[in-house]
């Protein structure tokens, strides 16, 4: 296709880049249809632009630069048919799958167009948020005195905030925000992804993509060389409001998977090459979460498991009728009286005013009163009812086999998170038949639920790099 290596596209150098982050777009007023990327056998091209000539949708290529070395791609275009295949293309605010033919000398026409389904993972926007110096974030990582240990940034980071589509605590599609934080290499150089799902947070300016500054810990990874992807999830950042699917794995799940799909076009669309690494980690629900997203991969057999290297969770209430059991403890003994009145595993027998009393009590220990965000309670509900097999169901993530391995990380001494959640995760996965899954024990003193962040952090960066490439 030796047009396509000729003609080199000025476009998205005259118009923002947020209009280029935008996928495939087709404007019918000035005739140009934009495609961010194209793979032709296995080369790539960028900023493809086609205009309408007419009559018809009759096109004809004005521009287009070939990708060194080439990357992930929107559309595709079959030297031998001469098709060119344009998935979701943008036509105000409809979206069509559209084919078109090559007739010759790169003129196309349209040959089938039919409205297209609106997904999970589409990439519905992308805002430039800011570029911090590998210096401003060595500043920040000492000034943070420990709390990010193995973290000597070498790049500097620009920041973005995606939105995408995912799902809500009930199954329904909902717009989603994230922080893609990307480290600034020499051109054409590729990366390691690295999702990283943040732990339980009760102010929405908190999460990733509302605090992207030199000491966010995507930021601080992102300066080491991997291209970062941080879910804020579902009830925070674009869709604050919502209620937040605390404990929910499918919801969960699809945020960090439907992010890993917006950020992979994303990538395609701006020329940033990955290396086919993925690297999973979160602590505390970040590392329930983590767990969840690997197990929904392995289940639906997505295109993302095939680059995952390696899922290290730490710190996460795998076995969610555990961790609510250990709740019911802290409400027993921090409330002697209700504590009294209580008999576990009967608790849909209690008299109402005691039921409702302890379940206000169950979520002020999940819920500080000054959260600014929403929680959603099936969890607290369904443990009401005793209803073990419904929180097994939709909630708990421990009793599966992984392929790729696990690196499990807790502390013996945390209360927040009993450590049995790890040992029986690790237990179940083994027996069913995982065959690389490890647990190692925090070596903080006390091993406390904060206390083991920072090790987690050095754990993670030691996990990764016997097994990184081109960081």
């Amino acid at each position: 296709m030796k047009k396509f290596k000729v003609y080199i596209s000025a476009l998205c150098l005259l118009i923002s880049n947020a209009v280029c982050a935008q996928g495939i777009s087709y404007d019918e007023t000035t005739g140009l249809l934009m495609i961010p990327s194209v793979a032709v056998g296995s080369e790539n091209y960028v900023d493809v632009t086609l205009l309408n000539i007419g009559p018809g949708y009759t096109f004809s290529l004005k521009s287009a630069t070939q990708q060194l070395p080439p990357g992930s791609a929107l559309a595709s275009y079959e030297p031998e048919s001469g098709v060119l295949t344009l998935p979701s293309v943008a036509v105000g605010a409809k979206y069509y799958d559209v084919t078109m033919q090559n007739t010759g000398d790169y003129t196309f026409v349209l040959k089938t167009a039919s409205v297209a389904a609106t997904a999970t993972g589409r990439l519905e926007a992308v805002a430039r948020l800011n570029s911090i110096s590998a210096r401003e974030i060595a500043s920040a990582v000492q000034a943070a005195g420990g709390s990010l240990p193995g973290v000597i940034p070498v790049y500097d980071v620009t920041n973005y905030r995606v939105s995408y589509r995912t799902l809500d605590a009930q199954g329904k599609q909902i717009v989603a925000s994230a922080l893609v934080s990307a480290p600034l290499k020499a051109a054409g150089a590729m990366s390691p992804v690295l999702s990283y799902q943040h732990g339980t947070m009760f102010q929405d300016a908190e999460v990733p993509s509302n605090h992207a500054v030199a000491s966010e810990p995507a930021v601080a990874f992102a300066s080491l060389g991997f291209i970062v992807v941080a879910p804020d999830y579902v009830g925070y950042g674009a869709s604050k409001g919502a209620p937040h699917p605390y404990l929910l794995s499918a919801p969960s799940a699809s945020a960090v998977i439907d992010l890993l799909t917006a950020a992979k076009t994303w990538r395609a669309q701006n020329g940033v090459s990955d290396n086919g690494q993925l690297f999973l980690s979160g602590y505390s629900e970040g590392g329930y979460v983590t767990v969840a997203a690997h197990r929904a991969l392995q289940n639906a057999a997505s295109s993302h498991l095939a680059g995952l290297v390696a899922a290290i969770p730490g710190g996460g209430p795998y076995n969610v009728v555990l961790t609510l059991d250990a709740l019911l403890d802290r409400v027993q003994n921090e409330v002697p009286v209700l504590g009294a009145l209580i008999t576990p595993d009967l608790l849909r027998l209690l008299p109402t005013w005691i039921r409702n009393w302890l379940r206000d009590e169950l979520l002020k220990r999940l819920v500080p009163a000054d959260a600014d965000v929403v929680f959603d309670t099936r969890i607290i509900d369904n443990f009401m009812r005793d209803d073990d097999a419904a929180i097994d169901r939709e909630s708990s993530v421990h009793d599966w086999a992984p392929v790729a391995p696990v690196r499990l990380f807790h502390g013996r001494d945390d209360q927040t998170v009993p450590y049995v959640n790890a040992t029986v995760t690790l237990h179940d996965m083994l027996v069913r038949g995982a065959r690389d899954v490890t647990l190692t024990d925090c070596p903080a003193v006390p091993s406390s639920h904060l206390g083991c962040v920072p090790p987690y952090v050095a754990f993670v960066l030691d996990q990764i790099a016997a097994r990184v490439r081109d960081l």
